[in-house]
Parts: C-alpha cells; structure tokens; sequence
C-alpha cells in the first residue's frame, strides 16, 4: 500500500504527516506570514485528520495565528476537493495582509481556492500567498506555480517495485511500514 494505510498484515510506503505540515507552516514563517488559513479536506480520511491536528499543534507551539475551515461535505458522498476548496475560500476575508497566507491540505482545494480568490480579484500571490500539502505533479505547471510540501511520490513507487521484488523472491516475510521524509518545492505561490 502507497500511503493511506495503517494496518499491520499489509507493507506500506508513507510520508511523514507532522513533517509535511512542518515544512510547509516553516515555509511560511519564514516568509513573513503570521496568520495563516488553513483548507482541509474531510478529516474522514486518517491522513487529512493527522494534518489538521498537526497544524493546530505548531499554532499553538510557534505563536501563530490560525484560522481552519474543513470541509464536512455530505457524508454518504465522495469528496469533491475542488467544490471544496472554492467554498472554504469564500468563507475567508474580502482582503488579505501582507503577513497571511493560505494553506490547502492538497491540490485539489488549492485549485478550488485559486478560482475563488480569482473570481473575487484577489492575486496570488500579490494579494495573498499560498501553499499546499501534496504535489501530484501539476502544481509546477500552474499559474502561479505552487509551493507544495510533497511526499516523494517516485521514490515511493520505485521503493515500492523494488519491495515487491523482494518479497516474490521470499526476501521479505514480514510486513514493512517504511516512512519516507516530505519535500519542500518552493514555487512563485509563497
């Protein structure tokens, strides 16, 4: 399993949650930004409920204020990210300052947020900084192109090929849960 799983009989692959948020809310901090936005997706799913908990956590340990919206969406439905993001957006300010930014909890809600700030003038990231959690390999090619703290997504599937390997082969007998270290790309969004 490629992230997503937290069960001892199968082999996993994942990112460190705590340190995705790390990177990017350090980021941020580095950049001026005291008050930050953050966009969750539903906490249905482990790893979004990781992330908000997280988040909150460095709020309160480094000194910033946070404001989150979350997603609760219809339970009996799956998730749409970008209706999502672009309504957690609208539940934000007019205007922004120069020391806030918005945090997505993934780049669907990103997208979703960047067609609202549009629709209401605002820029990015002129009129407001922003930076997502996860880079499914668009967020270089949007613009503007966006700040991502990412997992390693080919390292993980090369590391998960050569796993399989190894267990066809009868090298490995017992399950493996390998957590890979997150990756700041540091883009024109914040």
């Amino acid at each position: 399993v490629i992230n997503n799983g937290d069960n001892e009989k199968y082999h996993r692959i994942g990112t460190d949650n705590r340190r995705l948020i790390e990177l990017l809310v350090e980021h941020a901090l580095g950049k001026g930004k005291r008050k930050l936005f953050y966009l969750s997706p539903s906490t249905r799913y482990a790893d979004h409920e990781e992330r908000l908990t997280w988040i909150r956590e460095l709020s309160l340990r480094l000194g910033f204020a946070l404001r989150v919206e979350v997603d609760v969406g219809e339970p009996e439905k799956a998730p749409d990210n970008f209706i999502a993001g672009y309504q957690l957006t609208q539940r934000l300010p007019a205007s922004f300052g120069a020391e806030e930014a918005v945090l997505c909890g993934n780049p669907e809600i990103a997208m979703g947020c960047l067609r609202a700030l549009g629709e209401r003038g605002v820029r990015v990231p002129g009129g407001i900084a922003l930076g997502v959690i996860d880079d499914y390999l668009f967020g270089e090619w949007m613009y503007p192109s966006l700040t991502c703290a990412a997992q390693p997504l080919r390292a993980m599937g090369v590391l998960a090929g050569q796993k399989i390997l190894s267990i066809l082969r009868g090298e490995i007998k017992k399950p493996l849960d390998l957590i890979l270290d997150p990756i700041l790309a540091v883009r024109s969004s914040l």
